[in-house]
């Protein structure tokens, strides 16, 4: 009978890792997605403010209000960006250096990257 709760209970922990593994596989998933929607919209809000601005170059229209509509866009996007890109390092179990934004251990002291000091961790799982 212990032979069988084993199995049992191996079988039963194999399930529960593979449902984890799942689980956090569709959110890097869900993450990845989110990014790229995100830097292709940054993209076409970058095209936008060049067109405003070569139109306003060539006929003489002045599209600053529009032009600065899009910068905020672009700052709230940016941001959105960054959020995602932190986010999916820690699920790797990584940071980013905060110089060169590289994706780095997060015990590294120095970034291999850039060289740039890194800040003392507060993550309490190190």
């Amino acid at each position: 009978m212990k032979l069988w709760d084993d199995v049992t209970k191996a079988a039963s922990d194999a399930a529960t890792m593979a449902a984890k593994k799942t689980s956090e596989l569709t959110a890097a998933a869900k993450l990845k997605y989110k990014l790229h929607t995100e830097q292709t919209r940054l993209s076409v809000i970058y095209e936008k403010i060049g067109r405003l601005y070569y139109d306003s170059i060539k006929s003489g229209v002045d599209n600053t209000a529009k032009i600065a509509e899009l910068t905020a866009e672009v700052d709230a996007v940016s941001a959105e960006i960054a959020s995602c890109t932190a986010k999916l390092a820690d699920m790797k179990r990584k940071r980013l250096c905060p110089a060169c934004n590289a994706e780095i251990a997060k015990d590294s002291i120095y970034c291999p990257r850039c060289g740039a000091k890194q800040p003392a961790s507060t993550d309490p799982q190190e």
